[in-house]
């Protein structure tokens, strides 16, 4: 079977057998597109064996310049269509089987906002939405930025997961979610502060202006389900509008959410649950950004100290 035919059966078997999301879909697509350009199309999945994937990593970070996680999400998108082609008998032998990837990852931590990066950002949503415009759809756009933000900073929740909250998924009343997240796993998340929930209520009442038969809460301004990239540009452009001079996208929201629960005391296996980790080692990275606010707020605190012990 040639690559580019193995590739589109493996990619079938994703979206019916493991009814993975379409944003996993087109990353899957992006990822075998990349490699069987590399090999070639037409080359017979036969052909595909330990030394090309040494070429093949070569290739993505001297010649393409990609960054290591960009190289490792790739491979392990191949490791996985490689270990199906082998359960269905299309592939006789894996090559993974005599082929270990290592590729280490830099130790990055989390972006998140400061605090005045967040109150910035909130406090100009709150004013676009409540600008009087005499086009409803307008104002209906405006709302949806700010619910946006509203509710990925309020629960962490992913961009992915965000669009494809419906509308019989919130208790307005209790304030709680249902989200679906990675993998089919289903979790409820809260809106606690009531000002947040009453926003949502009112966004839920002013969507109907649009005459929308949409059941997902988020919409764009044709009444349509808003997309992630919607969604990140409507983020895009509030904070530049706000005057945040660097690039603000949902998962720094996301990871802000965190951050600020730690900060905050929230026992970090709530936060867990909360983001929807399988394992809590994904959730301990956060730890290291509190741990960086503290050793900036200890800095600062003994800055003052010095200043108070002058000028005695």
């Amino acid at each position: 079977m040639e690559i580019s035919n193995a590739c589109e059966a493996f990619l079938t078997h994703c979206q019916i057998d493991k009814n993975l999301s379409p944003h996993t879909l087109r990353a899957y697509r992006a990822d075998l597109e990349d490699f069987g350009c590399f090999m070639g199309a037409k080359t017979k999945i036969s052909e595909c064996r330990k030394e090309r994937f040494r070429e093949y990593l070569s290739y993505l970070s001297q010649k393409r310049g990609l960054k290591e996680a960009s190289s490792k999400r790739r491979f392990a998108c191949l490791k996985a269509a490689f270990a199906w082609l082998e359960e269905e008998e299309i592939l006789n032998e894996n090559p993974f089987h005599k082929y270990k990837v290592r590729i280490k990852l830099p130790s990055r931590l989390p972006r998140a906002l400061t605090i005045n990066e967040t109150k910035t950002l909130l406090r100009h949503a709150k004013r676009d939405a409540e600008v009087k415009t005499s086009k409803a759809i307008k104002l209906t756009q405006e709302l949806s930025t700010r619910i946006a933000i509203e509710i990925m900073l309020a629960t962490g929740i992913r961009v992915g997961e965000l669009v494809s909250l419906r509308l019989e998924n919130i208790d307005t009343e209790s304030g709680a979610l249902t989200i679906m997240g990675k993998g089919d796993r289903e979790r409820k998340v809260y809106i606690i502060n009531e000002n947040a929930r009453a926003l949502i209520k009112a966004y839920i009442s002013e969507r109907k202006l649009c005459a929308t038969d949409s059941a997902n809460l988020i919409i764009n301004a044709k009444g349509n389900p808003a997309s992630t990239d919607q969604i990140r540009r409507w983020l895009r452009e509030t904070a530049s509008k706000a005057g945040i001079k660097r690039r603000i996208t949902p998962h720094m929201l996301r990871h802000s959410a965190a951050t600020f629960l730690l900060e905050a005391g929230l026992d970090i296996r709530y936060v867990q649950k909360l983001l929807g980790h399988r394992s809590i080692s994904t959730t301990q990275i956060y730890t290291h950004v509190t741990d960086t606010g503290l050793k900036e707020a200890l800095t600062a605190a003994e800055a003052k100290m010095r200043d108070c012990k002058s000028d005695n």
